[in-house]
């Protein structure tokens, strides 16, 4: 069974991601909205909300062949697999490979929601105390300290991505 990016109608994500079960057995396919925890400030405070990773996509796990895609396209608010058409080639839908699905997985929850990370600064350097960016400092490119947030830099799909994620900063005062 491969990753493969289902594009659907914007906003309709968790519909389509629950008909696709509901039509499908589970055992021929897995399917997954990746979702962020983020701050955002509204009336002069900040409220965490839950906010697609990649508005527009659905990631199925499946061992995908003429059947499979053909299922899958029928189900509403479904617009095709993301694919990279070339002039000899007749695949309709592009594999995600394994080195550029396994980072975004491995920041899950099992939600399917990558939660807020606990981080410090020594130095110039940030320190992530825990969540999911735990001994993975090394992916985050930029943190804005204002609005809670760090840039995450992801391959995906043969593009550099940069993704926001929630990160609550600690003084100096709760870490001892």
């Amino acid at each position: 069974m491969s990753w493969y990016a289902l594009c659907v109608r914007s906003g309709y994500e968790d519909l389509v991601e629950s008909l696709i079960l509901r039509d499908l057995n589970e055992t021929l396919v897995s399917v997954l909205v990746p979702k962020k925890t983020v701050p955002e400030k509204r009336k002069g405070h900040f409220k965490w909300v839950t906010r697609k990773l990649l508005p527009g996509y659905i990631l199925i796990n499946t061992s995908m062949d003429a059947k499979m895609y053909y299922k899958l396209k029928e189900i509403p608010n479904c617009y095709n697999f993301l694919n990279k058409f070339q002039d000899d080639d007749d695949i309709y839908f592009l594999e995600i490979p394994d080195q550029e699905i396994t980072p975004i997985i491995q920041l899950l929850n099992d939600r399917g929601t990558i939660e807020c990370s606990e981080a410090y600064f020594e130095g110039s350097k940030v320190i992530v105390k825990s969540g999911p960016l735990k001994g993975r400092e090394g992916i985050i490119r930029r943190i804005d300290k204002r609005k809670k947030r760090a840039k995450l830099l992801l391959n995906f799909l043969g593009d550099t991505k940069m993704i926001d994620v929630g990160v609550e900063f600690l003084s100096s005062q709760k870490l001892e």
